[in-house]
């Protein structure tokens, strides 16, 4: 297959074998005799077995599909791939004796264009094309080889980009570098096929650089020389094509292997004809799913964007409003700052709010920042994150410990830590928000900039809306962006955020603000120029019949010409687009996107729409591992699901840090697919998913990820669905430890809803065996909402705790914070006698003339009888001395 090697001839009635390529990481062999030749190819080396089996699923998925190297028929040996053998030579080893005749040239690359077109169809993307991997046979069509690199497009679809360099770096596109940040998909294999033509029509690689950095930068950064300059015989045409194939951004080259068909096939009609073979690449070149190549209609408020930046550089002022309906364009704009933040050296992160997990446990916006924030430090060389967490440790001392308990990345990056200290629950958000900010202010600076986006407010809990304020009216910070980006439409008069809105905009340096309207009638036949690549006159008139519905929305806009091209109310032919606009308005007139998006998740298969359903319920954004426990799939199953919705688009893969997850394109599509579902539907759906990620085995089959918060998350909604007990007390287990972990990080109205939901689970146990259980509960809530300052409610928990409680020692906690609760709400005679009864219960002696006035005197007074009564033992006074009880 590739270069070669040697040849041993066995004794008569043996095979022969032929070894034709041999390197630390594979074997190849040709075996001789019985009928055809098969050639073995056996990978080597530590993951051999997991290269084997990756190799034979791609296969096995373009099995039938011309030009692809095919698997021999029947049973597979254990610890290679037997092959159809081809009997052919690598393209790489004929190209060593200079450039192909021009014809050869013109019939291989319609043939390889024809191979990659179906490999594409089948959802395989090569990442490897390159001459060595292209054999010719001495008859037959050219045969692809070689797909160790391999890759399903469901797991690259919306990709940022590779974590690592893969492919063979001569042919290899800029996005493989893993320097540019660009989607990783189908456009890559064009680049490569470009590379090769290149030099099939030239004799030499386009860049030739001998040192790897030079050639990573070559591809990034340099245009080749054209081919018709440097072999005077090739075509313009050609030359043309190649370079096209060949443009540095994906957007800017060929969309699919048919536009370069119908070019190549024009070219060599214009050959034959003898006329000017010259045209513009890609004319009749559009992807499967249509999208505008830039941000249309937007400048100025870009421009506000970038002033934004610019004063959270030099300035106090860090804080960036935009509002907008759903669909017009907030993300699209808000993403037009990350080549401004790195051209600065800085780093962006998101965190979005979910309308259907507010102030989610695991899901949250504020913990995906973190998250985000967390894999970037981990990220720097080890050098830097030492130096990083002395800084942090210093800055934060024993606040530190809060910072740890925020994530996992951040448990990681700051290692052990002792104990935060132990605070009044009512001050536990003040000292997490204070130690967020020390955080902010180690990290980010003018020379390394940190924009925060917290998308879709809307949903923001009041919790986390007050740590926003904060972070807006901190005076001392420099080099944070924070942007805020909400619906309009979802906020009205009585919403939480009004307040804070109206409270933020009446700071000495207010927010900037930005309000996105639909789009223009200039704008929409822009955005419809954009996409169809139509001259402005046709463009308005098409984008006139489609903004009867979308309004100028863009979103809206988008997903209406795809449906029309789709439907084949837009066509396509030789000459053009072309569309009858009656059509086009019946069409308009027959839904709204809505259901234009509930009439594409219906055609996908019921395995795929099912999956749609499971992860609209976990959150708009889901880590594949956790849709694997969630669901009980093995990886092969859930990626063969995914790939319906990831081809139609309706689905996005996103690589962040080592983070595979698999988002909705849009929160409307999240939203269709959970309107779809009635109440019942939606609690059986979570039910399933909270018992799967509660299962201990499940964590064993997952890689041992334990998702103990993830399953009270989905247990919450169908509290009321759950009738096994056992199964209600492994759920009440389940709140109170996830409670107890939120309030670590001061997320105490959250914590609160689970132990409410814990003790509603527990309430009609009467079970002698449940008592600690209930009673642990009642007192993580009387705890929780004391610091929620919700007085009145802790009085009839802590008489339950009373009544049920036995050791007067195990109400020693609560009764001082409850007495303290009395005493803020000025019941200072009920205080003192709460006191007073709990001392004699532990046996202290108490004067029977106890008569101080000030309430704070007496604390004092009962906590020197607590310290100096030697009825006590040493370990119960140890117990019960602690001033902080008695605060």
């Amino acid at each position: 297959m590739r270069n070669s090697s040697t040849t041993r001839t066995g004794s008569p009635g043996e095979k022969a074998i032929e070894v034709l390529y041999e390197s630390p990481t594979t074997r190849v062999i040709r075996h001789h005799g019985d009928g055809d030749a098969v050639v073995g190819q056996e990978p080597l080396g530590s993951d051999a077995g997991r290269r084997l089996a990756h190799e034979k699923s791609m296969l096995s998925r373009l099995a039938g599909v011309a030009g692809i190297v095919r698997l021999v028929t029947g049973s597979q040996p254990r610890n290679m791939l037997a092959l159809q053998d081809c009997a052919g030579v690598p393209l790489s080893r004929i190209l060593r004796s200079g450039p192909m005749e021009i014809e050869v040239v013109l019939a291989l690359a319609r043939q390889l264009a024809h191979t990659v077109a179906a490999m594409h169809r089948a959802g395989i993307i090569h990442r490897d094309i390159n001459p060595a991997n292209i054999l010719l046979p001495e008859s037959g069509d050219a045969v692809l080889i070689d797909f160790d690199l391999a890759m399903p497009a469901e797991q690259l679809a919306g990709s940022m980009g590779e974590q690592n360099m893969v492919g063979t770096l001569a042919y290899m596109a800029p996005e493989q570098s893993g320097r540019t940040g660009h989607t990783v998909d189908q456009r890559a294999d064009l680049y490569a096929l470009g590379a090769t033509l290149y030099q099939m029509a030239t004799g030499r690689v386009p860049f030739e650089a001998a040192d790897t950095l030079q050639l990573i930068h070559d591809h990034l950064v340099r245009e080749p020389v054209a081919p018709m300059a440097l072999q005077p015989g090739v075509p313009r045409g050609l030359s043309d094509i190649i370079l096209h194939l060949m443009a540095k951004a994906p957007e800017q080259r060929y969309q699919g292997a048919e536009g370069l068909l119908h070019d190549l096939e024009r070219l060599r009609q214009a050959l034959a004809e003898g006329r000017a073979d010259t045209f513009t690449p890609g004319e009749r070149d559009f992807p499967m799913r249509l999208a505008p190549s830039a941000l249309v209609g937007r400048d100025a408020e870009l421009a506000v964007l970038r002033r934004a930046l610019a004063d959270a550089l030099r300035s106090p002022r860090r804080t960036v409003l935009i509002e907008g309906a759903a669909g017009v364009g907030k993300t699209a704009l808000i993403n037009e700052l990350r080549p401004l933040v790195t051209q600065a050296g800085g780093w962006l992160i998101h965190g979005k709010f979910d309308q259907y997990q507010r102030e989610g446990a695991t899901s949250g916006a504020v913990t995906q920042a973190a998250r985000a924030l967390g894999r970037l430090l981990l990220a720097q060389p080890w050098e830097a994150v030492t130096g990083l967490r002395k800084s942090i440790v210093d800055k934060l001392g024993r606040n530190a410990a809060l910072m740890a308990r925020l994530s996992p990345e951040f448990a990681l990056l700051l290692g052990n830590q002792p104990d935060a200290p132990d605070i009044d629950p009512q001050q536990a958000e003040v000292h997490m928000q204070q130690a967020t900010l020390e955080l902010l202010g180690v990290i980010a600076s003018p020379e390394r900039p940190l924009v925060i986006v917290m998308d879709d407010l809307q949903w923001a809990g009041a919790l986390s809306l007050r740590g926003i304020g904060r972070l807006i009216t901190e005076p001392s910070m420099r080099g944070v962006l924070l942007v805020g980006a909400w619906r309009t439409e979802e906020v009205d008069a009585g919403h939480v955020l009004t307040p804070m809105l109206e409270q933020w905009r009446q700071l000495v340096q207010p927010p900037l603000q930005i309000a996105l309207a639909p789009l223009t009638p200039p704008g929409m036949g822009e955005l419809v120029s954009q996409m169809l690549r139509l001259a402005p006159a046709p463009a308005s008139e098409l984008a006139a019949a489609v903004g009867q519905l979308t309004s100028g929305n863009p979103f809206d806009m988008v997903e209406m010409i795809n449906a029309l091209r789709r439907d084949g109310a837009l066509r396509m032919d030789e000459t053009g687009w072309h569309w009858d606009e009656t059509d086009i308005r019946r069409f308009v007139g027959q839904g709204s996107v809505m259901d234009l998006l509930a009439a594409r998740i219906a055609r996908l298969p019921e395995a795929s729409r099912e999956l749609l359903e499971i992860m609209s319920c976990l959150g708009n954004e889901v880590e594949r591992r956790l849709l694997r426990a969630a669901t009980g799939l093995a990886e092969p199953e859930l990626l063969e699901r995914l790939r319906a919705p990831l081809e139609d688009g309706l689905l996005l893969v996103a690589h962040d840090g080592g983070k595979d997850s698999v988002r909705f394109r849009h929160d409307r599509v999240q939203q269709a697919v959970l309107v779809a579902m009635d109440d019942n539907r939606r609690g059986l759906r979570q039910l399933a998913m909270a018992r799967c990620l509660a299962d201990v085995q499940n964590y064993a089959q997952q890689g041992g990820h334990a998702f103990e918060s993830d399953a009270a998350q989905q247990y919450l909604p169908c509290v009321g669905m759950i009738e096994d007990i056992e199964e209600q007390r492994r759920a009440a287990q389940l709140f109170l430890r996830l409670a107890r972990k939120l309030t670590g990080t001061a997320t105490t109205m959250l914590a609160e809803r689970y132990l409410a939901s814990a003790g509603s689970l527990m309430g009609s146990s009467n079970d002698p065996t449940d008592s600690a259980l209930r009673g642990a509960i009642d007192l993580a809530r009387h705890t929780a909402l004391y610091g929620l300052g919700r007085l009145e409610h802790c009085d009839p928990l802590y008489a339950s705790l009373r009544l049920r409680t036995a050791d007067p020692l195990d109400v020693v906690e609560p009764t001082c914070l409850q007495m303290r609760s009395l005493y803020m709400r000025g019941k200072t005679g009920e205080a003192k006698a709460l006191g007073l009864d709990l001392l004699v219960q532990l046996g202290l002696h108490v004067p029977p003339d106890y008569a101080v006035p000030d309430m704070e005197q007496r604390l004092d007074a009962l906590a020197g009888w607590i310290e100096h009564d030697s009825q006590l033992d040493p370990a119960t006074r140890a117990q019960i001395r602690d001033p902080r009880l008695l605060v």
